[in-house]
């Protein structure tokens, strides 16, 4: 009898051990693990964020030319100090040095660029004629401009930056996401981690100013800054070397840089996150449409900076947060127009711009007033129109041109005047603040909400803003 209580005590014990550890492979197989993305199954891939992405964790590519290098002094003078020397890789059309760093020659780098350089292809032609030029790694740059020969090999040296930056770093240590940027983008660095964060390194993601309409190729804009999860290259590079071949090869015959190494991310089994997109900016910040969607996003990049207005951006911008991030609300906060709030004569400026394109939806309703009336009553009509929110509940911003009496209402407003086709209007000009209040107001249900973490989905779907938030 003792031994039958025995064998049954044991055959318990067993079982109950059988028992827990099916409850541990089960427990830690749940959605919440992060999974090992290998080549044989790279879409399997994490659903959550575990911890906030810290500064050491990103790996920043930067890509110039020898005639504009001079402009590197704007990100090394602000957003690149602080940073490890082996977080930066800087890639240009000859080998040289400046303020510490090492500029790499990329079609050294690339053997098959390298023949083709030799072979005195068309492609090469302005790279030939630095080699020609002899010139010394110590020698000083030319002046820098907007466009020059120094950009000819734009489009293939942006190619070629993401694959040589990442191929080169990711031997140092493990990066979570590498940045590829322009040397005359700003990047205010706890903005973009804020961003970055709201993604998972694990999910083949690439994060920044979104491009496309419904009758073109969608892809990220270069000069706000790409923003490369580890996955997102690890699938074009390591997984795929046949397709990293291709996208170098036929990166010759490409038309814009940006946009063939977003298509190879989709190839490669990844996805462009538009969510995101608002926090990116490719023009100057006093361009900047301002909208519902923009007010609430971070400020995380700025393109068409010179040095010394990067500098100026820099020291704004930090003084105003320099642990977190800053809102693109709190910029335009401070700007007269926004504080005025009623009528303000722009001279010669413009603050409304009416554009309803496949690209751009800026419409404006439009009103002619009473020739009866004197400027300044008509004035005060117009501004009545978008304060009272009867004709268009949604007004943002109105401007009166007294040259034709007419009103335009617009569900946004800019900063800057650029007479875009004609499309501007010039006159008296305010904002209704309780427009912007109530955008405020919607920023907590919005992906810019401090907990708000985008969801890993399959590839080339599109995210419903209504899935990104959760429960509150």
């Amino acid at each position: 009898m003792t031994a039958l209580r025995s064998s049954l005590k044991r055959r318990i014990a067993l079982n109950a051990t059988i028992l827990l550890c099916i409850f541990t492979l089960i427990y830690f197989r749940s959605d919440d693990t992060l999974p090992v993305i290998t080549k044989e199954h790279k879409t399997q891939i994490s659903t959550s964020v575990k911890e906030d992405l810290q500064l050491k964790d990103v790996a920043f590519i930067l890509r110039t030319g020898w005639e504009v290098r001079d402009r590197l002094t704007g990100p090394m003078d602000t957003w690149l100090r602080g940073l490890d020397k082996d977080q930066v890789m800087i890639f240009s059309d000859t080998d040289s040095t400046l303020k510490g760093y090492q500029l790499h020659d990329f079609v050294k780098l690339v053997p098959f660029f390298q023949k083709e350089a030799d072979k005195n292809s068309p492609h090469f032609k302005y790279y030939q004629s630095l080699r020609q030029a002899d010139i010394r790694p110590d020698s000083p740059g030319l002046e820098p401009s907007t466009r020059n020969d120094g950009w000819q090999l734009d489009v293939i040296k942006q190619v070629a930056s993401a694959y040589l930056g990442y191929k080169m770093m990711k031997e140092k240590r493990d990066f979570k996401y590498y940045v590829l940027a322009d040397d005359d983008t700003y990047i205010h660095m706890p903005s973009l981690l804020h961003v970055l964060n709201k993604a998972d390194p694990d999910d083949p993601v690439l994060i920044g100013r979104y491009w496309g309409t419904s009758t073109s190729e969608s892809f990220m804009l270069g000069g706000a800054g790409m923003s490369f999860s580890r996955s997102a290259l690890a699938h074009m590079f390591d997984y795929a070397p046949d397709l990293a071949d291709e996208m170098l090869r036929t990166s010759l015959e490409a038309p814009i840089g940006d946009g063939h190494l977003s298509k190879y991310v989709i190839q490669a089994g990844g996805r462009l996150v538009e969510e995101l997109s608002s926090a990116f900016y490719h023009e100057r910040l006093e361009m900047r449409f301002n909208d519902k969607d923009r007010w609430c996003a971070p400020l995380a990049t700025i393109h068409h900076q010179t040095p010394a207005t990067m500098r100026k951006t820099h020291a704004k911008l930090m003084g105003l947060n320099s642990t977190g991030p800053v809102y693109q609300r709190q910029v335009m906060e401070k700007h007269k127009f926004v504080l005025d709030g009623t009528m303000w004569l722009g001279s010669g400026r413009s603050y409304v711009q009416c554009l309803e394109t496949p690209a751009f939806h800026q419409p404006c309703q439009f009103f002619q007033l009473n020739d009866m009336a004197d400027a300044t009553q008509n004035v005060r009509t117009c501004q009545n129109f978008c304060l009272s929110g009867e004709i268009m509940p949604n007004c943002a911003a109105w401007v009166y041109r007294p040259q034709d009496r007419l009103c335009a209402l617009n569900i946004g407003f800019r900063t800057m005047d650029i007479r875009a086709n004609g499309y501007d209007l010039v006159g008296w000009a305010g904002v209704n603040n309780q427009t912007l209040a109530n955008w405020e107001k919607q920023c907590p249900d919005t992906i810019w909400r401090a907990d708000a973490r985008l969801p890993a989905r399959p590839s080339g779907l599109r995210a419903n803003f209504a899935d990104l938030v959760g429960g509150k």
